[in-house]
């Protein structure tokens, strides 16, 4: 069996046989990032939160480079028990608006929300810098032909009991980037389904989003489709994801795939480190890969270190990544993150 085939297994097996048994990917928190002051105190009517990253890389060539990743702000609040906003920006490179929105709970479990915000389809812990187990994001992220926040309204309901919640989400937006609302006349759809409750055992969901991209050869239909998964139990943290992009008018389809681990050794006491947590990845993204098997494909071992003293929390992480097919490269990086 040639090295395609290989890839070619593991591939369907990571995206269709382990989203199934593995969950919850948003349990996160307790050690890859901490509350802000914003999320500890929802009923404020204004409160703040900032997250800033800081990255030192080093390829395998001997070459080092510096970056200040990001540089988020945001404000948080409540005008009344039924209606709540969100504002935050990226001020890292240049000023970006991440999310700008109200959000209304009619009734118990329904939440309305108008404004720029995190299109269903794509998993907050994915492509929420704080949130992350690793340095980088993933793949599917970095490749994706669409932007991970839009401009529209979305609805989620929840329902089903507090030991094992059943949320359905959809949403309806412009299919244009950050703020830039444009007249079309095939806006983007995206619709999720999630059960299981986050933070503990298990968790699974599937999405799907249909949206037409303008090119510089003309306007593509793509319909979009994924699961994500996770198990969680004591210190023990698994996440799959895989999400498949299938352009129509070109017959191209992009296949992508995370299966990631940890395990967190908690530290007692006072002292200001809170925990250890060593963790491996493996994520994947190719074109027809029926055919022509994986573009790129990489190997990501870490460990973080979290600290929290007076309502601040940080973590100092080091990574490397190992290149298993295409041109990422191997790296060792060593980053600093802040949350308040």
């Amino acid at each position: 069996m040639n090295s395609s085939c290989i890839y070619r297994n593991v591939l369907l097996l990571a995206g269709i046989v382990f989203p199934f048994f593995l969950s919850a990917a948003e349990f996160a928190t307790e050690t890859f990032s901490a509350p802000s002051a914003g999320q500890m105190q929802k009923k404020k009517a204004v409160s703040f939160d900032g997250y800033m990253k800081l990255r030192n890389e080093y390829d395998m060539e001997g070459n080092v480079k510096f970056a200040a990743k990001n540089l988020r702000m945001g404000i948080r609040g409540n005008i009344a028990d039924f209606f709540s906003y969100r504002v935050q920006a990226d001020l890292a490179h240049k000023f970006t608006l991440l999310d700008a929105y109200a959000a209304f709970t009619p009734a118990d479990g329904l939440q309305i929300t108008f404004g720029q915000n995190v299109i269903p389809f794509f998993n907050i812990p994915s492509i929420t810098p704080g949130l992350l187990w690793f340095s980088d994001y993933p793949l599917f992220v970095t490749n994706s032909p669409f932007s991970v926040r839009d401009v529209g309204i979305s609805a989620s309901y929840t329902f089903g009991g507090e030991a094992f919640p059943l949320t359905v989400k959809a949403g309806y937006y412009t299919g244009c980037n950050f703020n830039e609302p444009q007249w079309k006349n095939t806006p983007s759809l995206s619709a999720k389904i999630e059960a299981g409750k986050d933070g503990n055992g298990f968790r699974i969901a599937a999405k799907v989003m249909q949206n037409d991209r303008i090119e510089n050869d003309g306007t593509f239909t793509y319909i979009n489709w994924g699961i994500e998964s996770g198990y969680r139990r004591g210190r023990l943290m698994l996440s799959t994801e895989y999400t498949n992009h299938n352009c129509l008018d070109r017959n191209n389809q992009i296949s992508n795939v995370l299966l990631q681990g940890a395990w967190i050794f908690a530290l007692e006491g006072n002292g200001a480190v809170k925990s250890l947590a060593p963790a491996v990845k493996w994520d994947a993204v190719g074109h027809n890969v029926m055919d022509n098997g994986l573009d790129v494909n990489r190997l990501t071992a870490g460990l973080t270190c979290a600290f929290e003293v007076y309502r601040i929390a940080s973590h100092l992480r080091i990574d490397y990544e190992h290149s298993l097919t295409g041109n990422l490269g191997n790296r060792l990086v060593l980053e600093v993150q802040v949350a308040f």
